[in-house]
């Protein structure tokens, strides 16, 4: 062997031609894995799926969160309500404590969708501004964060 550096390019280069190709097929890639991506999202998930409840649901796609939580009041429809309202807030507040700030930083959009018997709250917001939630004490500012960085959309079932 008098150039072994030009063997392991030559291998190299013929797993390269070989991975892409299977690539292109929709096989497991050795090169093009997501292993390589950064993704913000799913550690985000794996902090919240260790503390939260049973009826919250998650979606990851790219860098955006959704949050599906299914609850079940016995109560008259105007109060249900306000209830959701009350649950969205405390539940914004609980992502932005029970996750870590770093990732929750690069999530781009966090979709909470909460769904009761006579109504459904959608709430979108940028994980940056859940991130700087995380330090407030005072139910004042809390309130006015909320009412700044959250877009709210309710709608009748």
């Amino acid at each position: 062997m008098k150039k072994p550096a030009l063997i392991m390019g030559i291998i190299m280069m013929t797993l390269f031609i070989l991975d892409y190709r299977s690539k292109k097929e929709g096989n497991k890639s050795i090169f093009f894995r997501d292993a390589f991506t950064s993704w913000a999202c799913k550690p985000v998930v794996q902090m919240l799926k260790k503390s939260s409840p049973n009826n919250w649901k998650y979606n990851c796609k790219e860098e955006n969160l959704k949050i599906i939580i299914e609850v079940n009041y016995k109560v008259s429809k105007a109060k249900e309500l306000q209830l959701l309202y009350r649950e969205l807030a405390n539940n914004l507040m609980y992502i932005s404590k029970n996750s870590p700030e770093e990732n929750l930083e690069r999530v781009l959009v966090i979709h909470t969708q909460l769904i009761a018997t006579h109504y459904r709250v959608d709430a979108v917001t940028e994980g940056k501004d859940l991130a700087k939630m995380k330090f407030l004490k005072d139910d004042r500012f809390i309130k006015q964060h909320l009412q700044a960085t959250v877009k709210v959309k309710e709608t009748a079932l």
